[in-house]
């Protein structure tokens, strides 16, 4: 039998889903773009003097409209998540780190409702966070790995997954 290298319990709650939609948010190169979209056309409509008002107030609008959607969406991606059928928000996902795989066992309502075994390479990216590991199974689709729980050896776990997916992990602390 294969050796156990860490374990970790992580509770699918709303501020568990909400950090990782706005680390997945704020990560994008689309996000960064609005943002700066919105800085600028907040900054031409203060400063256009010479632009007509009505133009210079439109501008201003949509610039705080795009804004506020980067401030909200998450929040709002959060709430329709554990809405949905995908995510429960009294599911727990159990993770068993060995050395070629990951175990995923989830738990809703206090039943064991699917066991998912994945190699490290089949995994579409993993991101390490200071709170947490993303392990991406799509673009925009992971597995939240809360280190809060952690219980085993992680600098082995990050010596393997650095070994096993090369430019497919990132350490962003």
């Amino acid at each position: 039998m294969e050796e156990k290298i860490l374990q970790s319990k992580t509770s699918y709650d709303f501020e568990t889903v909400k950090k990782f939609n706005k680390f997945h948010m704020y990560n994008q190169v689309s996000t960064k773009i609005v943002s700066v979209l919105s800085v600028f056309l907040i900054l031409f409509s203060i400063l256009a003097k010479d632009a007509e008002l009505s133009f210079r107030g439109m501008t201003l609008v949509i610039a705080i409209i795009w804004f506020a959607e980067i401030l909200l969406l998450p929040h709002l991606h959060s709430k329709k998540a554990l809405k949905s059928s995908k995510i429960n928000s009294n599911s727990t996902v159990e993770f068993e780190f060995y050395n070629e795989k990951v175990e995923l066992n989830t738990i809703m309502d206090g039943e064991n409702i699917g066991n998912t075994i994945v190699k490290y390479q089949d995994f579409y990216r993993v991101v390490d966070t200071k709170d947490a590991i993303y392990f991406y199974i799509a673009n925009n689709q992971a597995f939240i790995c809360s280190k809060a729980n952690m219980e085993g050896n992680y600098e082995k776990l990050s010596e393997i997954l650095k070994e096993k997916l090369d430019k497919k992990y990132k350490i962003k602390k």
